[in-house]
């Protein structure tokens, strides 16, 4: 599967306000929430279908950073996913796919 853009997150969104002053970073639950209704769309599945199975954070997002993200299957249940920034790999995990909703 080839790379899509997830979201940019322009500098003004609210997210950054508190995390973190003077250093904003995207936090870590808006990419996934970001990735979880992406995959809902891909898959043709209800958004509650999901649940994280591990993740990783490598790499911090910031203020106009694009955010790729990528699958690829496991299992027949479950899904790899690695979003990216630039040329680094960001957040990494496992998502369960539950049936469709």
């Amino acid at each position: 599967m080839a790379k899509k853009i997830l979201a940019a997150f322009p500098a003004g969104h609210p997210a950054f306000a508190g995390h973190f002053p003077g250093n904003p970073i995207v936090p870590g639950v808006l990419l996934l929430d970001e990735l979880m209704h992406a995959l809902a769309a891909d898959l043709d599945r209800g958004y509650a279908a999901f649940t994280v199975e591990s993740v990783k954070f490598l790499y911090s997002a910031r203020p106009g950073d694009v955010v790729y993200w990528v699958y690829t299957p496991v299992r027949a249940d479950a899904v790899r996913f690695v979003l990216t920034v630039g040329d680094h790999d960001a957040v990494v995990g496992v998502i369960v796919v539950g049936p469709k909703t």
